[in-house]
């Protein structure tokens, strides 16, 4: 009970800019096998260096308390980029099918697009979605109208992404 007390939750740091979301984590289960105490923990991160500090830090406090630190998977980020020819097109066409300006804006969250972009050099790479409330939680919505939306939005982008080639 006192690792978990320990250990840090949340929101742990953001950028100075916008106040985004830089680095974050959270126990994601408890369990017991085997006699074995399992504890799932993740981190969500906008920066290496940052994941690193926090990875040494949960280390020394599982050697504190006498745990076995093990790193079963990473989830890789990817970084917001000034300029970027894709995510112009998609603001562009947005325009064109909605007569608005889209909402652009980093995010935490897309391991997806963090493995996309660290196995492909240079990537320029967007996320779009619907309307999600409550995200992750028993209460999560999506609103059926904004997955329409992001549909046609999609496949406009593609259609003019595939004529300027």
């Amino acid at each position: 009970i006192d690792f978990i007390y320990e250990i840090k939750n949340g929101l742990l740091e953001i950028y100075k800019d916008d106040g985004f979301p830089l680095l974050s984590s959270n126990i994601g289960k408890v369990s017991i096998e085997n006699d074995i105490i399992i504890i799932k923990y993740s981190i969500r991160s906008s920066d290496e260096l940052k994941e690193q500090i926090l990875l040494d830090e949960i280390q020394k406090l599982s050697s504190k308390f006498g745990f076995e630190f093990i790193i079963d998977a990473k989830k890789p980020f990817f970084p917001f980029k000034e300029k970027s020819n894709i995510r112009e097109l998609l603001a562009q066409t947005y325009k064109e099918l909605y007569g608005k300006d889209t909402t652009i804006k980093k995010i935490h969250a897309c391991m997806e697009g963090g493995i996309l972009s660290n196995n492909i050099k240079d990537l320029d790479i967007c996320t779009i979605a619907p309307t999600i409330e409550n995200c992750h939680s028993i209460n999560e919505k999506v609103s059926i109208s904004s997955i329409k939306r992001v549909y046609e939005w999609l496949k406009e982008t593609l259609i003019k992404y595939n004529q300027e080639r």
